[in-house]
């Protein structure tokens, strides 16, 4: 029970500390979305405790996240004339962010030579029926 307090706990604070520097310092690679799960696996790999047991304290801090992203909804739907505004922006951005995404996780995953299989699970799923198909001849 003390163990499942002390993770929560420490996640708190470790989010916290991270947020309060980002505020002070407001560079991206500061983020508390990249630096606190980052702190975290790195405490529990450094003092051995388990994923579950820390899942057990803290993993309803994850649970949460499906409400927000529902309440993220209402901001976007109040503003979706500047949406369309810069969708063409935005579609961009995406494309380019998804391409980099796919490529660069089939290039890590062919780096440590993982299995075919898996290699081509990360690839979009035309890609992975064009492997599957037989060559015409």
């Amino acid at each position: 029970m003390m163990l499942v307090a002390a993770c929560f706990l420490a996640t708190v604070a470790i989010y916290w500390g991270v947020k309060r520097l980002y505020r002070v310092r407001p560079v991206m690679i500061l983020s508390p979305l990249l630096i606190t799960p980052v702190a975290v696996i790195a405490i529990l790999l450094w003092s051995g405790i388990p994923y579950e047991s820390y899942n057990a304290g803290a993993g309803w801090l994850s649970d949460m996240i499906g409400p927000a992203t529902v309440a993220l909804a209402v901001p976007l739907y109040k503003n979706v004339h500047i949406l369309k505004k810069h969708a063409l922006a935005i579609g961009i951005s995406v494309f380019a962010g998804s391409t980099v995404a796919i490529i660069s996780s089939v290039w890590l995953a062919r780096e440590p030579r993982l299995p075919p299989q898996i290699i081509d699970s990360l690839a979009p799923a035309p890609r992975r029926r064009r492997l599957r198909s037989p060559s015409p001849v």
